[in-house]
């Protein structure tokens, strides 16, 4: 191999970065789950309470925004369609902001009508700050964005549930505290432990560690490099909204395996379902654009014009 062929294999290699950085959190936590999670175990730690309560915002207010941008669709056109565009837009945003309202209160005790509170003033920023930035879109676009952030979320819950279902790997809090229990690493999925444990008073929710689906939801902010498909100019600082979600689905990560609630192999699993369903949806919305544009900068790479 020469020099130019190692550097185009080199340069291919760093374009996958996020992947990479995940397949090493997957080995890492394949040799040392258990002693990592015991040395990070915390549950009264209030950054992981913080992000137990918070780091799921994300899905729910995507959920808003796609209803926001189907609402500003609708404006666009007339009769039948327009009015099954409102129509699906207002069910999407009473849904999002039922789920911003009631995520909090699952994990933190706050007063009476708090919880509410925030979910409703974080569902309408949303719903300002995309009604403002798809303004002058077109309604093809504002259609193919909403597509893509409803996929890159139903799709998240799907795979990540049914792997729960069919892993039923103990939570790390729950082999720490019965001895019945014990590690058991991600590659063995043994449902028949649960079935075991379930009529000894042992809730279902226990046996849902892999993957975890609050780093899937928080992944979901990944869909801000989005947004110039909305408002081209933002274009040259899609790789930075990128890393923005990256960011915080990294921190909500850490905070579950700090809560004794996953292991880190269940964070990077959970991690990759969410990259790997955004690249997927942006490689199926916008064909002609490469995933790698998400994180990476590229001159002149606009989703529009090359899909048209």
């Amino acid at each position: 191999m020469n020099r130019r062929q190692t550097y185009s294999l080199f340069h291919k290699l760093a374009g996958l970065w996020p992947f990479l950085f995940l397949f090493i959190m997957m080995i890492l936590g394949s040799l040392w789950d258990f002693p990592i999670s015991c040395r990070l175990y915390d549950q009264s730690n209030p950054f992981g309470l913080f992000f137990a309560a918070f780091g799921e915002y994300p899905a729910a207010l995507g959920v808003c925004a796609a209803g926001s941008l189907l609402l500003t669709a609708a404006r666009r056109t007339h009769g039948i369609r327009s009015g099954l565009l409102i129509m699906a837009g207002i069910w999407l945003i009473l849904l999002g902001v039922s789920l911003a309202s009631s995520l909090p209160g699952r994990y933190l005790p706050l007063p009476d009508g708090l919880s509410p509170l925030i979910g409703i003033t974080a569902s309408l920023l949303t719903i300002y700050i995309i009604s403002r930035l798809s303004r002058s879109a077109d309604q093809k676009t504002i259609l193919r964005v909403s597509a893509a952030i409803l996929m890159v979320i139903a799709l998240d819950y799907l795979l990540v549930n049914l792997l729960k279902l069919l892993w039923a790997r103990p939570r790390m809090r729950l082999a720490a505290a019965d001895s019945r229990v014990g590690f058991i690493p991600w590659w063995r999925p043994d449902p028949s432990l649960r079935s075991m444990l379930l009529p000894t008073g042992i809730g279902a929710d226990e046996f849902k560690s892999f993957p975890s689906g609050h780093t899937a939801n928080a992944s979901a902010l990944m869909l801000l490099c989005l947004l110039p498909e909305l408002r081209p100019r933002l274009s040259p600082r899609r790789p930075l909204l990128f890393t923005v979600g990256l960011v915080w689905t990294a921190l909500v990560a850490l905070s579950r395996i700090i809560m004794g609630a996953h292991y880190l192999t269940d964070t990077a699993a959970g991690f990759a379902i969410g990259l790997s369903v955004l690249v997927l949806s942006v490689r199926l919305i916008f064909p002609k654009c490469p995933p790698t544009s998400l994180w990476t900068p590229l001159p002149k790479c606009d989703m529009l014009k090359k899909t048209n």
